[in-house]
């Protein structure tokens, strides 16, 4: 089945591993196009996509096909290869919000909610994953969904967290991992449908 088919499919549940073929997609076509935005972006953004590594992005899309695969609750590697995967796609999440916002850079450096620190505005490549989820829970996520959108990105960011191994953290299990990879692909596509990207 062609990545066409997928895309504008709804009539069935998608497996894992087309989502995260659908994931690539959207991140390649993102990657492809708005790494080279001159003449088509304000030339803030341009100037800034162009140095963001849009490249590792997609990168990062193609590493979720490592967590398709389960290793047994008793193999020594199945804490490991979870903390890994929710950094991988904390990394995503967080990664995805930087970029629309850095689409939309110029407004965002007048907004009256842009984030702070200590008076200093910060563009969205230096916000903190934590600031960026409040921003989208104020400013970007539709009446209705950011609630339910903020509380799926915390956990996401909670368990990316994990990463920090030293210090006990919830990780879940990979089922709660893979519905999260689910709701990053809506995100993707939300997100991604509300750029001007002059094809859609």
């Amino acid at each position: 089945m062609g990545i066409e088919v997928l895309l504008g499919s709804s009539r069935r549940e998608l497996t894992l591993s087309e989502v995260i073929d659908i994931i690539i997609y959207h991140n390649g076509d993102i990657q492809a196009f708005w790494s080279n935005a001159q003449g088509w972006a304000p030339e803030i953004a341009a100037e800034a996509l162009s140095k963001a590594r849009l490249d590792r992005q997609l990168s990062l899309s193609h590493t979720l096909k490592k967590w398709i695969q389960i290793p047994d609750e008793d193999d020594l590697e199945y804490d490991g290869a979870l903390i890994l995967a929710w950094a991988n796609l904390g990394a995503l999440t967080e990664n995805t919000l930087k970029f629309f916002l850095t689409v939309y850079l110029k407004d965002y450096m007048v907004d009256s909610e842009v984030i702070k620190i200590r008076n200093q505005t910060q563009v969205p490549g230096d916000a903190s994953f934590d600031r960026l989820r409040s921003f989208f829970k104020k400013k970007i996520w539709e009446p209705g969904k950011e609630d339910e959108y903020d509380k799926k990105i915390q956990t996401i960011q909670q368990r990316r967290n994990g990463i920090h191994a030293f210090n006990d953290r919830d990780l879940a299990a990979f089922k709660e991992f893979h519905e999260a990879v689910y709701f990053y692909k809506e995100v993707l596509e939300e997100l991604k449908g509300r750029l001007p990207m002059p094809y859609l």
